[in-house]
């Protein structure tokens, strides 16, 4: 199944209506839009192997209370306060502060930046290895799980 097939499309909404809160749900479609626009732009061909988005949003989560922290920002109140970060510590769904489920997608400080940072994180986790394309065989099969 490849990503442009109309049966990857209808998987991988299988799986995100798996998610039953409606604000992780978005920062997903947020962090596969990140993914999607890295992908376009090819920093990395592959990402190697199985892609875990919940370690994705969680590293932005923790890119993101870095920030509280070092501005002094809403989250200190809770999850990063005392120069600690403790994630899950305002209750929120999935673990990731409650303050950035509150920030808006675009700007310095916005969630997609953080995820940004944390789908570039991921690439330069990946292996390099391009010899699929070199070979011709084209771009890996996408798989959704």
């Amino acid at each position: 199944m490849t990503a442009g097939e109309l049966k990857f499309a209808l998987q991988l909404e299988s799986q995100l209506n798996h998610i039953p809160q409606p604000e992780y749900r978005q920062l997903m479609v947020e962090a596969l839009m990140v993914l999607s626009i890295v992908a376009d732009c090819d920093p990395c061909q592959s990402l190697g192997g199985f892609l875990n988005m919940d370690e994705i949003l969680q590293n932005a989560n923790l890119a993101f209370l870095h920030e509280q922290l070092a501005e002094n920002g809403d989250a200190t109140q809770c999850c990063c306060g005392n120069s600690n970060i403790a994630t899950g510590v305002c209750g929120a769904a999935h673990g990731l502060c409650i303050h950035f489920y509150d920030c808006a997608p675009s700007g310095r400080y916005g969630t997609m930046s953080y995820l940004s940072r944390a789908v570039l994180q991921q690439c330069r986790k990946a292996p390099r290895n391009r010899t699929n394309l070199a070979n011709g065989d084209g771009p890996p099969e996408c798989v959704v799980n």
